[in-house]
This record gives C-alpha cells, sequence and structure tokens, in this order.
C-alpha cells in the first residue's frame, strides 16, 4: 500500500514538471524543457498501470485515473503544443489553429475513447506523444511546414477507428525493444545536454528508434488480425 501511494505521489509530482517546463519555455530554453517534460514521463513510467500521452492507454483500473490524465495532459500534450507555438514550428494564426485541433484532439480521445475498453497493451488509434514529437522537431531543426505535416498526420493517425499495439508491451523481440528503448532515452539525454539541434549521429539513432518501433507496431497489429 505504501509502494503504491509512494507511485502515485511521484506521478503526480509531474505537475512540477510542467511547471518548470512551462517557465523554460517562456525563456526558450529548450533543452530544460524537454528535460523536465523527460523525467515526467520518467515519473509516469514508475506506475504501470498509467495514462500516457493524455489519450490512451487507458489504466485497466479506474484507479486516480483522473489524476494521471491530468498530469499526462499537461506534460505529452498541453505544455509540448505551446513549446511547438513559441519555438515557431506552428507560426501565425494557421499554426495557433492546428494547435487548437491537437488539443481537442486529444481531449476528444480522452472523453470518448475511454469507455471501449483498450489496455496498456494497444491503443484505439495511433496517440501522439506530442513531447517526443516536440523534440524531434527541435532534434532535426525541422520547418513550419515540415511540423505542421507531422503534426497533421499524427493528429488524423490518432482519430482514426483501428486498434494498434503498444510497441513497449509487445511480446515480440522484448530484449531488443528495452535497449532500443535505453539508448534512445540516453541519446535524448546526451543531446539536451549537449544543446539543441541533435548532431548527425543522434539524429541517425533518432530516425532509427522510430523505424523500429514503428516496424514493430505494424508486425505486433498484423499478429492479433
Amino acid at each position: 500500500m505504501r509502494r503504491a501511494h509512494l507511485a502515485h505521489l511521484l506521478l503526480a509530482c509531474g505537475v512540477i514538471c510542467a511547471l518548470f517546463a512551462a517557465l523554460a519555455i517562456f525563456d526558450q530554453a529548450w533543452e530544460y524543457t524537454y528535460g523536465w517534460l523527460g523525467l515526467a514521463l520518467g515519473l509516469q513510467a514508475i506506475d504501470p498501470k498509467v495514462v500516457t500521452a493524455g489519450d490512451l492507454p487507458i489504466a485497466e483500473r479506474p484507479v486516480d485515473t483522473r489524476t494521471q490524465a491530468i498530469v499526462a495532459f499537461l506534460n505529452t500534450v498541453f505544455v509540448p503544443i505551446l513549446a511547438m507555438l513559441h519555438a515557431g514550428f506552428l507560426d501565425g494564426w494557421g499554426g495557433i489553429v492546428v494547435a487548437a485541433v491537437a488539443l481537442l484532439a486529444a481531449v476528444y480521445r480522452v472523453t470518448f475513447h475511454t469507455s471501449t475498453g483498450p489496455s496498456v497493451s494497444n491503443f484505439l488509434g495511433l496517440p501522439a506523444i506530442w513531447s517526443v514529437l516536440g523534440l524531434y522537431l527541435h532534434a532535426f531543426d525541422a520547418t513550419p511546414l515540415v511540423a505542421v505535416l507531422l503534426i497533421g498526420l499524427s493528429i488524423v493517425l490518432g482519430l482514426m477507428p483501428y486498434r494498434c499495439p503498444n510497441p513497449l508491451w509487445s511480446t515480440r523481440w522484448t530484449t531488443t525493444t528495452r535497449v532500443v528503448t535505453a539508448v534512445w532515452a540516453i541519446t535524448a539525454a546526451i543531446t539536451l545536454w549537449n544543446g539543441l539541434p541533435a548532431s548527425a549521429t543522434a539524429k541517425g539513432l533518432f530516425l532509427a528508434a522510430a523505424l523500429y518501433g514503428l516496424t514493430l507496431t505494424i508486425l505486433t497489429a498484423r499478429e492479433q488480425t
């Protein structure tokens, strides 16, 4: 019981991460922004039954779901999208509209998809973890056009009515997945330490990790059909 309370307390500390990440945005200190958001993701990982990305997977049991959803929404949706606006990836009124649509889509997933019964091992649609996407945009120094296209694609894929396996919970290539995740996290940490945008080596590792996750998701989806 004490361990459960500690896990939920650490998870709730994610709101502090969101606060410091938002303050870093106004200073355009992007390394600190994504450092705090990364710490929040790490805190979320402490509790395996956690709502991530502010929009699924949904906890299998409705224990502190509202608290989990609020913390996750702040750190994986609201603050990252705010960062995209201030970084210029979403420029002008058009960018504000795209940001608003992304927020509405995330809220829609939370509000209307919770009754569909997905577990932490699968999603309904392909949810975007906007903090990770934002890190990639900064790491690759993306243009506003590329950013809008990627954000738009993420919104569309997230609202598609199909089951999408969670590659991190797949029983296929478990050891490889853990290694790739660890390499990705280390690469992200080194990149933030050295400063954005990322080096050529880091970009290659980021792309390799993304392609691995996409491949694993497709293969796992085929197994379930």
